[in-house]
């Protein structure tokens, strides 16, 4: 979005590189700079997603010569379907799908963050709501915890 020009996505791309660059807000190369980065962010995410997808289409491969059932877990953070010029590119992961499914490997896919909670119940806040009715939600373990460090807020 920073490389089509959106004003808002920019905006925000200038207050992150501002905050971590420690360079000051008037500088006049900033955006070219933002300019740049963006790039070579979707870049660096592009390749990394082909080679994860290349991969995982060569184990697809590699079981699928194997008799029997055959699973395979995938264990990731995630990673973008743009290209480098921003658009969406999805030959690699139809190429991978179509493999899997045409050899009779199953792929299961488990996000590596696990479960994200809606922010009212994130443990981590320390904002658990003390009402019987949401308590429910939290596990016995984050009850204990609570109990035992309440927060202070």
């Amino acid at each position: 979005m920073v490389d089509r020009g959106d004003r808002q996505a920019l905006q925000v791309a200038r207050a992150i590189y501002i905050a971590e660059e420690h360079v000051p807000p008037n500088d006049p190369t900033i955006t070219q700079m933002v300019q740049i980065k963006s790039r070579q962010i979707l870049s660096e995410a592009t390749y990394l997603r082909r080679a994860s997808l290349i991969t995982l289409r060569e184990v697809v491969q590699r079981l699928s010569d194997l008799p029997g059932q055959r699973l395979l877990m995938m264990v990731s953070d995630g990673f973008t379907l743009f290209d480098t010029g921003g658009g969406q590119d999805t030959n690699d992961l139809q190429s991978v799908t179509s493999r899997a499914v045409r050899s009779g490997v199953v792929i299961y896919s488990i996000d590596a963050k696990g479960l994200q909670p809606p922010t009212l119940f994130d443990a981590s806040l320390g904002n658990i709501p003390n009402d019987p009715r949401i308590s429910g939600y939290l596990s016995a373990g984050e009850r204990d915890l609570e109990k035992r460090f309440p927060s202070s807020g």
